[in-house]
């Protein structure tokens, strides 16, 4: 996988020199699972499916785990070995410094029957709708209105429209912030129609869009693992125990440890402030993206 070596030899420059041998050593297995989903992502592109609807299904738990997974990253608290070479990281992206990265993201993702496409296209659309997620972190009440589920299938489309038109050799290009801004053109027209929408209705609709939004920002507050507790995203069917460790392995290695986890949450009081060094919070003092 190309794109996995190129990327991830650029992000490991800016760690300590242990931390780097211990990435070089995985680097092979990284490459491996990218190449599964790659796999997966073809798959359901032959399928006929749509990404949004690929990542709700169990059959696509590689696919599901990505984008969920991305999402719930953003509340993981920063180790503090890493924390310098993550906020050199996001400086350096902030200032330009993985957009030939980014171009040959795009690039990759022209072709055709090929899972690292594929793959490329996948990680494009997680990247737009988490970048969306990040601008309106401070606002719950857009995902309380539906808006970012909605907004998931427009992402596609328009990163296809994109793929279709663009011309990625161009050094000046910067294809990812001209399809982010697109979206959240999108989105603002749609939580504009959806806000029209519950203060025309009033009354129920009113009331049970902030009664969302308060507990979207509670969890908000919270670190990565328990925010996967509360809100571990969409799905097919009814999350249980089993399919949220299934989902976020990384937090959970099984059902029964996920269950004593919510217990003793549930025993514990709510912080009144977040963790400290969360991603999120490193990504809005450095005004990065993703």
């Amino acid at each position: 996988m190309l794109m996995v070596r190129t990327v991830m030899n650029q992000v490991i420059a800016f760690y300590p020199q242990a931390i780097r041998e211990q990435i070089e050593k995985e680097l092979p297995t990284l490459a491996l699972q990218a190449g599964q989903l790659g796999l997966e992502v073809m798959l359901a592109e032959h399928q006929g499916l749509r990404y949004a609807e690929a990542v709700v299904r169990p059959d696509f738990l590689k696919m599901g785990r990505v984008c969920w997974g991305a999402t719930n990253l953003l509340q993981w608290r920063v180790p503090p070995e890493i924390l310098l070479g993550l906020k050199a990281i996001l400086k350096f992206a902030a200032g330009g410094g993985f957009d030939p990265a980014r171009r040959l993201l795009f690039a990759i993702a022209t072709r055709r029957d090929d899972p690292e496409a594929a793959l490329c296209r996948f990680l494009l659309w997680v990247a737009v709708r988490l970048n969306l997620l990040i601008a309106t972190w401070d606002a719950p009440e857009v995902e309380a209105t539906g808006s970012l589920a909605e907004i998931d299938d427009v992402a596609e489309d328009v990163l296809r429209d994109v793929l279709d038109a663009g011309d990625f050799t161009d050094p000046e290009l910067r294809p990812l912030h001209l399809l982010v801004s697109e979206m959240m053109l999108h989105l603002r027209a749609d939580v504009s129609v959806r806000f029209g929408d519950a203060m025309t209705e009033l009354g129920t609709a009113w009331s049970e869009m902030f009664t969302t939004a308060d507990a979207i920002r509670r969890v908000r507050e919270l670190d990565a693992r328990d925010a996967a507790m509360f809100q571990p995203g969409r799905s097919s069917g009814a999350l249980g125990s089993q399919q949220i460790a299934d989902r976020f392995p990384q937090h959970f290695p099984s059902a029964n440890a996920m269950e004593q986890r919510r217990s003793r949450r549930s025993r514990s009081s709510i912080p009144t402030s977040p963790p400290e060094n969360r991603f999120i919070d490193l990504l809005r003092e450095i005004g990065g993206e993703l």
